[in-house]
C-alpha cells in the first residue's frame, strides 16, 4: 500500500489504513472484482474510504478531556459496517501505539530482526545505537561514489604538500643564498669597476659619466660601510647579558617584537633600495622635477641608510635573543620556539586564502628558512669562538642538537600550517608547481635579458633584502675571525675565491633547474596538444 504523507499527514490515519488493508488482504480476492469497474470510480471510492478513516479516527479519540481514557473505554460509531464493531475499532487504536517497522528483504520477506516502534523513543535510540546501520534498508546516506573519491583525494592532498612545500622552500633556499652570496663575491668587483671609473670620471672630466647602475652599486658600499662601523659600536655582550637575565615570558615578548618589525622592514625595505636606485634612471622631466621637490638624492640616501642601519639592529638583537635562549639551562629555547611558531599557526590557518596570498606566504617561508640558517651560523661561530675554536664531542653534539631542534620544529610548523590552509582553502597540492614555474620564469628571463643585478631582481620578487643581513654578518664574521698580518690576507682571499666558486654552482644550479623546469612545462603544454589534436581528427574522420 502506498500512503501520501501531502495528503494523510496523520500517523492515526496511517495505522487505520494499514489495518484496513490487511483485513482486505485477508478475505478471498475476487478475479472479477474490479475487472469493470471505471478508474474514476475506483479514485472516488478511494476518497471515500479515507473520509471515513478520518471520520472514524476523530470519533475513536472521543473527547479532548478523556485523551487519557484506555481504548475499551473510547466511543466509537459502530453503525458503518465497513468499520466493524467497537472490538474491532479498540484493537485499531491498539494499533496506532504498536505500529511496527518491519525492513523487508530484496525478496520480500521480513526480516527476523523486526525494529521497535519509529517513534522516537528510549526502545528507539537503543535499535540504533545497537542495530543502525546493519541493514541496507536502514543505512545512512554517506554520498554518492564521486562524494568519496572526494574525500580521498583530499585526504591524499593534505599528505603531499609537505613533500611539495620542501621542494620549493629548497627552491627559494638557493635564490636566497645566491642574492646573499652576491654580496660577498660579485659585489665587491663591481664596486671596485665603478669606483674606478668614478676616478676616472675625476681626473678625466670629458670621459663617459657614470651608469645608474654604477653609483647606485657605490651608493650601497657606503650604506654597508656606515651600517658596519655603526653595528660595531654596540657592545654585544652587554646586550646579551641583559637579554639573558630577562624571564622566558620577555624573551617570548622580545623575539616577537622583533619579529614583527622584521617582516616590515622587509616589506617596506625593497621600495625604499628600489627608489635609490631609480634615481640615476632616466624618466619623464616633470615627473622628476615632482619628486625631486620632496626627495633629493641626499634625502634618498639618508633615508636608505637609516632602514639599513634600523633593521640590521633588529636582526642583530633577535640574533643575541636566540643566542641567549640556546644557552640557557631551563630549556627557554624550546619555549620559545613552539610558542613562536605555534602563534604564527593561529595568525595564518583560520584564515581565508587565494593562490596569490599563499604564494606571498610561501615566499615569506623562504626568507625565513635561510634567515634562520644564517642565525645559526652566527651562533654557532660565536659559541666556539668563545671556546678557542677547540672542538670536543660534547660541544658538538650540542651544536647539533640545538641545530636540529630548531630546524625541526620550523619544518614541523611550516608543513602544519600549508596542509591546513590548502585544506581549509581547497586548494590543490600541485600550486606549488606553479608557484616554482613563476619564480624559474623570472630568472631565465633576468638572466636571458642580461638585466643588472639580475640576484636583486629575484629576491625582489620573493621579497628578500639580503643588505641588512649582510651587514650583520659581517660585524660578527670580522669580530670572531680577525685578519692579522700576512697569512690573515691570504686566508681571506682564499676564502673569498672559495665563495666565488660556490656562488657560481649555486647559480649554475638555479639556472639548470629553471630551465629544466620550464622545459618540462613546455612538453606537457605540448602532450595535451597533441592529445586535443588527436581527439579532434579522430572526431572529423568519425
Amino acid at each position: 500500500a502506498s500512503y501520501s504523507m501531502s495528503s494523510d499527514d496523520d500517523p492515526g490515519v496511517l495505522g487505520l489504513r494499514k489495518r484496513r488493508d490487511s483485513l482486505s488482504s485477508r478475505q478471498p480476492h475476487s478475479p472479477t472484482s474490479n475487472s469493470g469497474q471505471d478508474p474514476q470510480d475506483e479514485s472516488r471510492s478511494n476518497l471515500t474510504s479515507s473520509s471515513q478513516l478520518r471520520r472514524n479516527l476523530f470519533a475513536s479519540r472521543g473527547p479532548k478531556n478523556d485523551a487519557d481514557a484506555t481504548p475499551s473505554k473510547r466511543t466509537n460509531s459502530g453503525n458503518d459496517p465497513a468499520h466493524g464493531t467497537s472490538n474491532e475499532s479498540n484493537s485499531r487504536n491498539s494499533s496506532l501505539s504498536s505500529r511496527e517497522f518491519r525492513p523487508t528483504s530484496a525478496g520480500g520477506s521480513e526480516s527476523l530482526r523486526a525494529a521497535p516502534t519509529d517513534r522516537f523513543g528510549f526502545q528507539s535510540y537503543l535499535w540504533s545505537e545497537i542495530m543502525g546501520g546493519y541493514f541496507d534498508s536502514d543505512s545512512p546516506s554517506t554520498g554518492d561514489a564521486s562524494g568519496g573519491i572526494q574525500f580521498r583525494e583530499d585526504v591524499y592532498n593534505f599528505f603531499t604538500v609537505p613533500k611539495e612545500l620542501e621542494r620549493i622552500l629548497l627552491y627559494g633556499f638557493l635564490i636566497c643564498f645566491d642574492s646573499f652570496l652576491f654580496l660577498f663575491t660579485f659585489f665587491p668587483i663591481r664596486v671596485a669597476y665603478a669606483l674606478a671609473h668614478l676616478i676616472k670620471k675625476l681626473v678625466l672630466p670629458k670621459s663617459t659619466k657614470l651608469g645608474s647602475s654604477e653609483i647606485y652599486d657605490l651608493l650601497r658600499a657606503t650604506i654597508i660601510l656606515l651600517v658596519y662601523f655603526a653595528l660595531t659600536a654596540t657592545d654585544a655582550s652587554v646586550m646579551y647579558h641583559f637579554i639573558r637575565g630577562q624571564a622566558a615570558i620577555k624573551l617570548y615578548v622580545i623575539f616577537n617584537v622583533l619579529e614583527i618589525f622584521d617582516r616590515l622592514c622587509c616589506s617596506f625595505g625593497q621600495d625604499i633600495l628600489d627608489a635609490l636606485f631609480l634615481l640615476g634612471v632616466p624618466g619623464d622631466a616633470e615627473e622628476s622635477r615632482q619628486t625631486q621637490k620632496h626627495f633629493s638624492p641626499i634625502v634618498s640616501f639618508v633615508i636608505a641608510a637609516v632602514y639599513v642601519f634600523l633593521h640590521s639592529i633588529f636582526l642583530f638583537i633577535k640574533v643575541v635573543t636566540l643566542n641567549a635562549a640556546v644557552n640557557a639551562y631551563n630549556n627557554a629555547l624550546l619555549t620559545l620556539l613552539v610558542s613562536n611558531n605555534f602563534v604564527e599557526l593561529k595568525g595564518s590557518v583560520f584564515k581565508n586564502f587565494k593562490e596569490e596570498n599563499l604564494f606571498q606566504i610561501t615566499c615569506s617561508d623562504m626568507v625565513e628558512r635561510f634567515q634562520l640558517f644564517i642565525f645559526l651560523g652566527i651562533i654557532m661561530a660565536h659559541n666556539l669562538n668563545d671556546i678557542s675554536w677547540s672542538l670536543t664531542r660534547e660541544t658538538l653534539e650540542g651544536a647539533l642538537w640545538v641545530i636540529l631542534t630548531v630546524w625541526a620544529m620550523e619544518g614541523l610548523v611550516d608543513w602544519i600550517k600549508h596542509a591546513f590552509i590548502t585544506k581549509f582553502n581547497r586548494i590543490n597540492s600541485d600550486v606549488y608547481s606553479k608557484f616554482s614555474k613563476i619564480i624559474a620564469t623570472e630568472i631565465v628571463r633576468t638572466k636571458r635579458h642580461a638585466i643588472p643585478d639580475t640576484s636583486h631582481n629575484i629576491s625582489r620578487r620573493i621579497g628578500f633584502v639580503p643588505l641588512p643581513l649582510a651587514c650583520v654578518v659581517l660585524r660578527v664574521f670580522l669580530t670572531v675571525a680577525p685578519i692579522e698580518g700576512l697569512l690573515g690576507a691570504l686566508w681571506l682571499f682564499a676564502f673569498w675565491a672559495s665563495l666565488c666558486v660556490l656562488k657560481v654552482i649555486t647559480t649554475l644550479m638555479l639556472l639548470g633547474k629553471s630551465l629544466k623546469r620550464l622545459e618540462s612545462d613546455r612538453e606537457k603544454a605540448a602532450d595535451r596538444t597533441e592529445k586535443i589534436l588527436a581527439n579532434t581528427f579522430a572526431y572529423e574522420k568519425i
